[in-house]
């Protein structure tokens, strides 16, 4: 849950160090942002796979899953994820060139100084919303904009949820090729998957949502294969 809402953008926080999670965020929530904590590695890709963020600052040394470990899982998922600022001790090169080859955006050095973390923040949302931005996904009157969420169908905005939101660029992207469950799976949850079979519930909800107040059906199910949008009008060309 946000401890706050503003127009700065929402912070994941990956700390198990209570203490300095807390000054952090405190610090973070005085400048604007709204802020969410995760104390361990699989707590923070469960935390990223249901809600979205605009950036991500990422322990190295966790519980459970190692910071490395989450910045691999989350950059291995095909789909859009928030610029990562891992913080460590380890001021070694072997250290910093493993954050950077997981996936991380910027390797900070603890301890930090405040202003020095609001520089590297500022810095890496001011690159991440200039490339997002670029991104609109169409197809006839459905609409995606992957960096601010925003799904909307004939003009009217829909409430699609994170993991919706996940699976329909998937869908849109590689339109009009089929798109199998295990590529959707992995653009979800990345090579974690979870036990129960998630992705059907989720595909429910997203078709509920999408076809609320429509006579067409967006998502067509392939037995025995998997999922692809409607399928194309003739004067669309075969991509994917």
């Amino acid at each position: 849950m946000h401890t706050s809402r503003n127009d700065n953008g929402v912070i994941l926080i990956v700390e198990d160090d209570a203490n300095l999670a807390s000054l952090t965020g405190e610090w973070l929530v005085r400048r604007g942002f709204a802020v969410d904590y995760a104390h361990d590695g699989i707590e923070a890709l469960n935390l990223v796979g249901a809600q979205r963020y605009d950036a991500i600052l990422l322990d190295v040394t966790l519980p459970r899953m190692n910071g490395v470990e989450v910045c691999r899982q989350l950059r291995a998922a095909a789909h859009p994820v928030a610029p990562i600022l891992m913080l460590s001790a380890l001021n070694t090169l072997d250290a910093k060139l493993a954050g950077l080859g997981a996936g991380a955006d910027d390797y900070l050095i603890k301890p930090f100084a405040p202003a020095e973390l609001g520089a590297r923040i500022d810095a890496l949302l001011r690159r991440s919303r200039a490339e997002v931005a670029k991104e609109i996904i169409a197809l006839d009157d459905l609409r995606v904009d992957p960096g601010t969420g925003c799904v909307t169908r004939a003009g009217r905005e829909l409430p699609v949820l994170p993991v919706g939101l996940k699976i329909l660029a998937t869908l849109m992207r590689h339109h009009p090729r089929v798109v199998t469950r295990a590529e959707l799976q992995s653009a979800i949850w990345g090579s974690r998957l979870p036990r129960s079979d998630s992705l059907r519930s989720h595909m429910y909800q997203l078709r509920r949502t999408l076809n609320d107040g429509f006579d067409e059906h967006l998502i067509v199910t392939m037995p025995g294969t998997g999922f692809r949008l409607r399928a194309p009008r003739p004067d669309e060309p075969l991509s994917g």
